[in-house]
């Protein structure tokens, strides 16, 4: 298997555990300053493209669990338009809540570099901070897809920007708690302390286990201390402190209970830990951008912009970038 389909495997791993645990309807942490800049951009492209097109046909192109899709409906709602919509993606769980959030529209789960769709299927083909993770042979793929007249837009993530340099932050932490094994530990602790309590076990044996457990909450505290509270989407700190909780209670939780709970942590703490190592690793830089461009050239497409996309109160802060072209 080549690298690239290699990481592209993984990283569909980690994404349909993501999916299956959280309820966020983006790609980026709900409610981040970027939000505004990215429904500005959103709406602009799809007012521009329902005027005058009520039936666009519209792909949401490595679709998450649709917040392309759901700015598309409010600004087709506002023109008058009633798209068609298409979603796919590589993770399975993704494609499942896209479907239960919009009933109306086709979902698919789909490499973004091999989709099973026709050439020139799509009036609209829209990705935000999905195309890149299949590389950039799925800027080869979107531009297949983009029939006359229709456009191709997407915003991808950009290397040294806000939204990376806050990905790369929680890798790092994420790292550090995994590294600490405090999940693993915690079991540990929870099974010998149990034991000791009700005279099945070493009193010895519970103290060593309780001195790894100590060593790995001393090591996750320091992550807090160094990231803040809100690192990692608050997960450090939840698990943080559901642990306090249960260990300050140690004799009133079952410890098949706490196994049962700490293996579900695990492979929350893995699948965040791994979407962030794919948004750190498929970044463009502005090499990257350049290429993006000259690829949708190369399949007939003429690029109408491709530049930062820029948040804060004085557009102080470049987040992603963004590509919008056309097919003539």
């Amino acid at each position: 298997m080549a690298d690239a389909d290699a990481g592209r495997v993984r990283g569909a791993g980690a994404w349909n555990d993501y999916w299956r645990l959280t309820a966020e309807t983006a790609a980026h942490r709900a409610g981040g300053p970027q939000d505004e800049a990215l429904s500005r951009f959103w709406s602009s492209v799809f007012s521009g493209q329902f005027e005058g097109n009520q039936a666009s046909r519209v792909l949401d192109f490595a679709c998450g669990n649709g917040a392309v899709t759901e700015i598309a409906l409010g600004t087709a709602g506002t023109a008058g338009a009633e798209p068609v919509l298409f979603g796919f993606d590589g993770a399975g769980t993704a494609a499942v809540a896209y479907r239960a959030r919009f009933p109306g529209a086709v979902a698919v789960v789909a490499d973004a570099a091999r989709t099973p769709f026709p050439d020139g299927a799509f009036d609209m083909v829209a990705s935000q901070f999905g195309l890149e993770y299949a590389g950039l042979d799925a800027v080869d793929e979107a531009a297949r897809l983009v029939a006359r007249g229709g456009v191709f837009a997407a915003v991808v993530h950009r290397r040294e920007g806000a939204l990376f340099r806050e990905c790369e932050a929680n890798l790092r932490a994420m790292q550090r708690v995994q590294a600490s094994r405090i999940l693993a530990n915690a079991k540990e602790a929870f099974r010998r302390g149990a034991a000791a309590i009700r005279g099945h076990g070493s009193r010895s044996e519970f103290q060593r286990a309780e001195e790894r457990f100590a060593a790995a909450v001393t090591e996750v505290d320091r992550v807090l201390a160094d990231y803040g509270d809100g690192v990692a989407g608050g997960t450090v700190h939840r698990l943080y402190a559901d642990l306090g909780h249960m260990y300050r209670r140690l004799g009133a939780f079952d410890p098949a209970e706490v196994a049962l709970w700490a293996g579900r942590m695990e492979t929350e703490v893995n699948a965040y830990a791994g979407r962030m190592s794919a948004m750190v690793e498929s970044a463009l830089d502005a090499a990257g951008l350049r290429e993006a461009s000259a690829r949708a050239k190369a399949r007939g497409l003429s690029v109408r912009t491709s530049e930062e996309l820029r948040t804060g109160r004085e557009g102080e802060e470049s987040a992603a970038w963004v590509l919008v072209c056309d097919r003539p």
